[in-house]
Parts: structure tokens; sequence; C-alpha cells
């Protein structure tokens, strides 16, 4: 019996992008006067966290609002 490897193709190997899970909790920034985005924030479960001044809100809700730019560093 003989066995053969037949490579198809090769590429150089490129890291994928950091894996978040949805339902970690993020950070978000929303100024005062962004009323219509602090509401979608807030009718999706975000909370807001007075002592540090942001909203807290899965990454499953903030991929659906379209809010990533906003996520501040955790």
């Amino acid at each position: 019996m003989k066995t053969v490897v037949l490579v198809e193709e090769q590429k150089p190997w490129t890291k994928k992008r950091q894996y978040i899970p949805p339902n970690k909790i993020m950070h978000l920034k929303v100024e005062y006067d962004e009323v219509q985005i602090r509401n979608l924030v807030k009718s999706c479960g975000g909370r807001w966290n007075k002592e540090k001044g942001y909203w807290e809100i899965a990454y499953r809700q903030v991929q659906i609002l379209g809010l990533e730019n906003r996520i501040l560093n955790n």
C-alpha cells in the first residue's frame, strides 16, 4: 500500500480577527444629546453605568444596532 499527499493550493496563513462572544458585555460611548441612539441602546437591554459614564450592552446587540465604532476599550 502506498499513500500520496496532494497539495492543491498553498497560500500564506493569516490570523482571523479576534473572536468576541455574542454575550460579552461591551462598553459604549453615547453622547448626552444623542437621544435616539440612547433610546435604541436602552430598548435592546443596554444599561447605563452611572459611575463609569458609559452604556453596557451585549456584543450581539451592538452588532445588530451597527454601533461597533462606539465600543470603548474594555
